[in-house]
């Protein structure tokens, strides 16, 4: 079982809101990353950032997040990026580059 509301404590202390959790996946409310538990290894914490987040923004939040998780004794990894798109009204497609 994913360490959800360590997560989620983590992330609120970074200054950010968790807006939606999907199975696997942490949303915030900016899209800027989101979090993905590795499906082997529930303990394994990847961040991904948004494809249209500017490099420097990226890796400013980057950091931030990896300071801030050291706090809250996570060790998450730094994986890709990811890009949504509409499918239809109610579904969006996520797409992960490692």
């Amino acid at each position: 079982m994913p360490p959800v509301g360590k997560v989620m404590n983590w992330l609120e202390a970074a200054g950010f809101e968790v807006s939606y959790l999907y199975e696997d996946l942490i949303f915030v409310e900016s899209n800027a990353f989101l979090i993905r538990f590795e499906s082997a290894d529930p303990n394994s914490i990847l961040i991904y950032t948004n494809s249209e987040c500017e490099t420097a923004k990226a890796s400013a939040l980057k950091q931030l997040l990896l300071d801030e998780a050291k706090k809250h004794e996570l060790m998450p990894v730094i994986k890709g990026t990811f890009s949504l798109s509409q499918r239809n009204d109610d579904e969006i497609d996520i797409r992960f580059e490692d």
